[in-house]
C-alpha cells in the first residue's frame, strides 16, 4: 500500500491482517463469515513523489490510449495494482489527462 507524506514522500506500507473465519450451516445454504483485522504494518520503503507519479502515469496513459475506461474504472484499477487509495490517484489521473489531452467523451476517458 502507498500513503503519501508530507515532503513529496511517499511511504510503502505492507498491512499484516489476522483472519477469523466463521461458518454457518442453514441446511439449504452454507454461510461463510470473515473478519480481517489489522495486526500490524512494516514500513517498507519511502519513495519521491516523482517516482510513484512516473510509474502511475505511464499505467494510466496505457489505460487511456486503450479508450474503453471510465474516470471510475481507472481509479479502481490503479488502486488495485499500486495499492493507492482512489482518493490520491485521482490527482495523478486528472494530471496524465491534462499532459495527454485526454478528455471524458460520454463517460470514456479518451484522447481527441
Amino acid at each position: 500500500m502507498l500513503v503519501p507524506l508530507k515532503g513529496g514522500k511517499w511511504a510503502e506500507i505492507s498491512v499484516v491482517v489476522e483472519k477469523e473465519i466463521r461458518e454457518y450451516d442453514l441446511g439449504l445454504v452454507k454461510l461463510v463469515e470473515i473478519d480481517r483485522k489489522p495486526v500490524y504494518a512494516l514500513l517498507k520503503d519511502i519513495h519521491d513523489e516523482e517516482e510513484i507519479y512516473y510509474e502511475v502515469s505511464r499505467f494510466i496513459a496505457s489505460l487511456i490510449k486503450r479508450g474503453k475506461y471510465s474516470k471510475s474504472e481507472i481509479l479502481r484499477e490503479v488502486s488495485i495494482v499500486f495499492g493507492i487509495a482512489e482518493e490520491y490517484a485521482e490527482g495523478i489521473l486528472e494530471r496524465v489527462m491534462v499532459e495527454m489531452g485526454a478528455i471524458d467523451d460520454e463517460g470514456i476517458v479518451v484522447v481527441p
